[in-house]
């Protein structure tokens, strides 16, 4: 058990250890998603139907005692912490057992994920997590806020479902089959192991490199048995890896890490699979030592 929990402490380490520029909560705010926004706006009391065209034809009806509803359209750019695809976010105010409702009849409605409410969290930022996708559709709580009457301000995004695994990734790692918001955090390091870039440039050909999907940017309504085919086609390329499984922040995940030798250099795959929420996070890097040299 001993071994399991300092293997679950180093890949959370490895996990927070991004360029100097990145987020290290679990959330990336607005201001990292640089998203841009046209507000349409529409407010109400109480409602009992979104009054939209914007939204799926698969999407629940508002929670019961719904109201200060807005909506507003966004424009999808490739950056690292914002949507690929054009979006839509919903805010509203409603009691957080109502909410959960809401968020069982997106199950029920084809949608895989989950939502879970994080408390005094250490690998994720304190509030309500929750993604879904049904291959069509990605929706993620982007916001939640507790008022002074105990409800809470739910933000919710809807954006189609993008392929934004990297081509250049797929020259070097298997490549994993999912939908996330984002083209990813890349960063590229010196000899000495400094920052030069945080932005991808066309080429890998630098001394080294991570590229990161992980919180906002993480891969959403992931089943386990992809999680471990896609640990097990990695490992079938030549990478020797640990699979193992403990609980983060009160939730159950996976955590596999895999390194490869090279003439070039130690490639790394370092994941972390959350049963519950069905998300994987994952690391990609030429240089294990990046994570490995900064957390022994």
């Amino acid at each position: 058990m001993k071994k399991l929990s300092a293997l679950i402490l180093v890949l959370i380490l490895m996990f927070l250890s991004a360029c100097s520029g990145n987020t290290s909560s679990g959330t990336a705010s607005d201001a990292e998603n640089n998203e841009n926004i046209s507000v349409q706006t529409t407010r109400y009391n109480t409602i009992t139907e979104w009054k939209t065209d914007l939204l799926p034809e698969k999407f629940p009806s508002p929670p019961k005692g719904t109201h200060d509803f807005s909506i507003v359209r966004g424009e999808g750019t490739k950056s690292a912490f914002a949507y690929t695809s054009d979006f839509v976010r919903l805010t509203f105010v409603c009691p957080e057992p109502e909410f959960y409702t809401f968020t069982n009849e997106l199950s029920a409605l084809g949608y895989k994920g989950d939502v879970k409410k994080i408390e005094n969290g250490n690998y994720y930022s304190d509030g309500f997590h929750g993604y879904w996708q049904n291959g069509e559709k990605f929706i993620a709580i982007s916001d939640s806020t507790e008022t002074d009457e105990g409800e809470y301000i739910f933000q919710i995004d809807v954006a189609d479902c993008v392929d934004n695994f990297p081509q250049a990734l797929e020259k070097v790692f298997p490549k994993f089959n999912g939908y996330c918001k984002s083209i990813g955090s890349f960063c590229g390091h010196d000899g000495n192991g400094d920052q030069i870039t945080a932005e991808y440039e066309g080429s890998l050909a630098l001394p080294a490199w991570h590229w990161e999907f992980r919180f906002s940017n993480g891969f959403v309504g992931v089943e386990q048995v992809e999680f471990e085919k896609y640990f097990y086609d990695i490992e079938g390329s030549g990478y020797k890896g640990v699979l193992a499984t403990n609980t983060l922040d009160g939730l159950t995940v996976m955590t596999g890490d895999l390194i490869k030798e090279t003439a070039e250099g130690t490639y790394g795959v370092f994941m972390i699979y959350n049963i519950n929420l069905k998300t994987l996070d994952i690391t990609y890097t030429n240089d294990a030592s990046i994570y490995m040299e900064q957390n022994h």
